[in-house]
């Protein structure tokens, strides 16, 4: 980020709206650059989450959202976008102290535990388990709850959900 608009664009990834420019680079650089930029998001959520976290006016509540971040697991490593990890953290504080299976319903909407699950590859003609299995094994049943049909079958369901 630039110095000069350090404080301009701090926080810039939660701005409801960000001004579209071009760049005149040749594709490698702007490659390079929007992976810059993913980088130093990055770190502004980082710095945005600790603070709400230690400055909040609600710390249970923010505790209970770390939890949900840790009983579904994404990661900004694999999900690349910090802008879904910042609405998934919204979704759990919305939802921290609430009803499980309206989080759960939540969850399985959410668009950085769909990328992180690999949703968007699961085909008609192969589905992918992964989201499913997760969502029956880690989220919600636990190990030994469920059959292979019952992942096969949330499999097909879950199938273009994007």
């Amino acid at each position: 980020m630039f110095p000069e608009l350090a404080e301009t664009c701090k926080y810039s990834i939660f701005a409801a709206a960000h001004t579209p420019h071009k760049r005149i680079v040749p594709k490698r650089k702007t490659e390079l650059l929007e992976q810059m930029e993913r980088r130093e998001d990055s770190r502004e959520l980082k710095a945005w989450w600790f603070s709400e976290m230690l400055n909040t006016p609600r710390p249970f509540t923010e505790h209970m959202v770390l939890f949900w971040h840790n009983h579904f697991t994404s990661s900004l490593r694999e999900v690349k976008l910090p802008q879904l990890l910042f609405q998934q953290n919204a979704l759990y504080r919305q939802h921290a102290l609430g009803n499980f299976a309206t989080l759960l319903r939540a969850v399985a909407r959410d668009p950085a535990m769909l990328v992180y699950l690999d949703n968007r590859v699961s085909k008609k003609k192969h589905p992918n388990e992964n989201f499913a299995r997760e969502l029956f094994e880690l989220f919600s049943l636990g190990i030994h709850h469920y059959t292979q049909r019952d992942v096969a079958e949330a499999a097909r369901v879950f199938t273009g959900w994007t």
